[in-house]
C-alpha cells in the first residue's frame, strides 16, 4: 500500500513539470509544416509546443539570427507528454491501492450503527481523495443518483405534500390572500400587440392597510400552478414562468375597466418553505431540475416577475413574501397575532429591464 506522502510527491512532480503555457519561453526554430513550406516559430523548450503564431522573415531578430536558427524539435514534446502520462498512470495507481480502514468494531453498538459508521467513513474517504471542486460535484451528483434508483422518492413525495392539484392550490391561496387583497379570479384579456385573447389565474389590488404602509397601489397578476417532480418538471415549470411574463403584455378586464399590472408573480406548491426544502434535500443542489428552477427566477426577475412565497405550510405559517430572484420587494410576518410589514424596495419593481439595462 502506497502511503498518502508519496501520493502528494507524485501530485507535486506533475504540477512541477507541467508546462504553463501563459509563461512559454524558447528560441526561435525552423518548422517544416505538412504542405512542405518552412515557417519560423519560437519553439517552448519545456512542452515542446510551438510559441505564438509564425514569426516574419523581416523580423530584425530573424534577420540577425540568419544561418544560425536550429530545426524545429518535435521530440520534445513527445517525451514531455511521456513524462507527464508516465506520472499521472502512476498517481492513477496509487490511488487504487489506497483503501479505506474500516472501523474497529464495538460491541456495545447495534449492527445497524456500525454499518452506519462503515458508510460514512468510506464516503469521508473518496471525498478526502478528491482534488478539485468539480470532480466533488460530479461525485455528490452520482450519490444521489443512485440513492434515487434504491429509493422512490417521488413516492416519498406524495406522503407528505399537501396539495394534488392547480385547483386546490388556487382554492387555497384566494382564502389566504384575502385579508390584505381584492382578489379578482379567472380575469380574461388579451395580449396588446398579438391581439389574444388570455385568461389570467388572479389578479390582487392591495388593501388600504397596505397601500399605508407603502405597497405599490397597483394591480398584480398572480398565475397558479400545481408542480410534480415526477411530470416533466422542467417542461412545464419553464412554461409557467413565460406564462406569468406574458401576462404583462396584457390588458384585462376588471369591471368594465382596462387593467395592466404592474408586475407579475407565480405561485406554486412549491411556493412553500416546507414543500421546496423537501426536494432540494433530496434531489441536491446541482440536480438538473433544481438549477434550472432557479435559474427561470433570475431570468424572470429581468421581466418584472417574481414568486410569491409563504413562511411556513399552509398548515401554520408567519407570513409571505414576494421575491425577486434574491431579493424581496415585500413581506409580511405575523406572530403571536401581531403583523409587521417590511420595507417596499420600489427599486425592485420600477426598474425598467429594456435593452443592455
Amino acid at each position: 500500500m502506497i502511503s498518502n506522502f508519496t501520493l502528494q510527491e507524485l501530485e507535486s512532480e506533475l504540477e512541477a513539470i507541467t508546462c504553463d503555457r501563459s509563461s512559454h519561453s524558447g528560441p526561435i526554430t525552423k518548422r517544416k509544416l505538412k504542405n512542405g513550406s518552412i515557417h519560423n516559430f519560437k519553439q517552448c523548450q519545456r512542452c515542446g509546443e510551438p510559441i505564438g503564431s509564425a514569426i516574419k522573415i523581416t523580423d530584425d531578430e530573424i534577420i540577425f539570427k540568419q544561418g544560425f536558427i536550429s530545426e524545429f524539435d518535435s521530440e520534445i514534446s513527445e517525451r514531455y507528454e511521456a513524462r507527464r502520462m508516465e506520472i499521472f498512470e502512476r498517481i492513477q495507481a496509487e490511488k487504487k491501492s489506497i483503501q479505506p480502514k474500516l472501523t474497529t468494531i464495538d460491541r456495545s453498538k447495534s449492527e445497524k450503527e456500525i454499518r452506519f459508521e462503515r458508510i460514512n467513513e468510506e464516503i469521508c474517504n473518496i471525498f478526502a481523495s478528491i482534488n478539485d471542486i468539480e470532480t466533488a460535484r460530479f461525485v455528490e451528483s452520482k450519490v444521489l443518483e443512485q440513492l434515487r434508483s434504491h429509493i422512490n422518492i417521488y413516492e416519498s413525495y406524495d406522503a407528505v405534500k399537501i396539495f394534488s392539484s392547480e385547483s386546490e392550490v388556487e382554492l387555497w391561496l384566494i382564502n389566504f390572500l384575502s385579508k390584505d387583497f381584492e382578489i379578482f379570479s379567472q380575469v380574461y384579456g388579451k395580449h396588446v400587440v398579438e391581439d389574444a385573447g388570455v385568461k389570467i389565474d388572479c389578479l390582487i389590488y392591495p388593501k388600504p392597510h397596505l397601500i399605508s404602509a407603502g405597497f405599490v397601489e397597483a394591480y398584480i397578476g398572480v398565475e397558479v400552478k400545481f408542480f410534480h417532480p415526477n411530470t416533466k418538471f422542467c417542461r412545464r415549470s419553464s412554461r409557467a414562468w413565460w406564462q406569468t411574463i406574458s401576462y404583462l403584455d396584457c390588458v384585462f378586464d376588471v369591471n368594465g375597466v382596462n387593467v395592466k399590472p404592474k408586475f407579475g408573480l407565480l405561485f406554486s406548491n412549491l411556493s412553500f418553505d416546507g414543500e421546496i426544502d423537501y426536494l432540494k434535500r433530496y434531489f441536491g443542489v446541482y440536480d438538473n431540475d433544481v438549477i434550472m428552477w432557479w435559474a427561470y427566477k433570475h431570468l424572470a426577475n429581468h421581466a418584472n416577475v417574481g414568486s410569491l412565497e409563504i413562511k411556513g405550510n399552509p398548515q401554520k405559517n408567519s407570513g409571505w413574501r414576494m421575491r425577486f430572484a434574491g431579493s424581496d420587494y415585500f413581506s409580511v410576518s405575523e406572530w403571536n397575532g401581531i403583523r409587521s410589514y417590511s420595507t417596499p424596495q420600489e427599486a425592485i419593481v420600477n426598474k425598467v429591464r429594456i435593452g443592455n439595462f
